[in-house]
């Protein structure tokens, strides 16, 4: 699974490639991020399909360059192409994604 995520979001942006990767994280770090962290917290009654356009909107959400400086703006970004009701689950795992990474002092709110 996170093979054809990685292949599809290298695809879309290349690896590695462009200023965005310069300040959000690596792309393998968001990939790997996304992953756990949807595959943790989504219901195990949400279709494979959409978890997966979850996991890429997190993706997107964590490769933004101001996603160390702006999480909640970089995760509503990357989430504005779904309907609200699935706009609020995407960036719900964008924010967890990138909140259950960091050292405890630092995810509090």
């Amino acid at each position: 699974m996170r093979v054809l995520v990685a292949g599809v979001l290298s695809l879309v942006m290349g690896v590695g490639a462009g200023p965005a990767h310069a300040e959000g994280l690596s792309s393998l770090e968001a990939i790997n991020r996304c992953e756990a962290f949807a595959v943790q917290a989504l219901r195990p009654d949400v279709p494979e399909a959409m978890a997966n356009r979850y996991k890429i909107a997190c993706y997107f959400g964590l490769v933004d360059a101001q996603v160390d400086t702006d999480t909640d703006a970089a995760c509503r970004r990357a989430s504005q192409s779904f309907p609200r009701a699935h706009r609020d689950i995407a960036e719900f795992v964008c924010l967890g994604a990138y909140r259950n990474a960091l050292p405890p002092a630092e995810t509090a709110f």
